[in-house]
């Protein structure tokens, strides 16, 4: 089971219930995050992140190895894509209404929908 341990303003999250236990005991002020807290911390990225290698030595100094980010990077890509969404319904509804009403289209709303739409093929790509 994965324990999140919060020590001197850092979490740590470990594997090994053993080196959990010695940095408790070893270190004043460190403390089991609850699962509230851990949300609290990490939010929904949180699920993304693997868990790291985390290791404590005896004397309660904490080592690790950083979990691979490519799976919060592509999160964020999907929260941004998901804005970009948003944001070109403005523009695409103005030129959509004066399509209907057969005028020409505000150039400043395609030229913002152009924009928009190169901004999601770039985050598609790194996905």
């Amino acid at each position: 089971m994965l324990r999140v341990i919060k020590f001197d303003g850092h979490c740590y999250q470990f594997d090994n219930a053993t080196d959990a236990d010695r940095l408790l005991n070893t270190n004043d002020g460190a403390v089991e995050m609850t699962e509230a807290e851990i949300t609290a911390a990490f939010g929904d990225l949180a699920a993304h992140v693997g868990p790291h290698n985390t290791t404590c030595a005896e004397d309660g100094t904490v080592t690790f190895d950083a979990p691979d980010l490519t799976a919060v990077a592509s999160a964020q890509a999907v929260v941004d894509l998901a804005a970009i969404d948003v944001a070109t319904i403005r523009p695409l509804r103005s030129i959509l209404v004066a399509q209907e009403a057969g005028d020409q289209p505000d150039p400043a709303d395609v030229t913002k929908l152009t924009d928009l739409e190169s901004q999601a093929l770039a985050l598609r790509e790194k996905l």
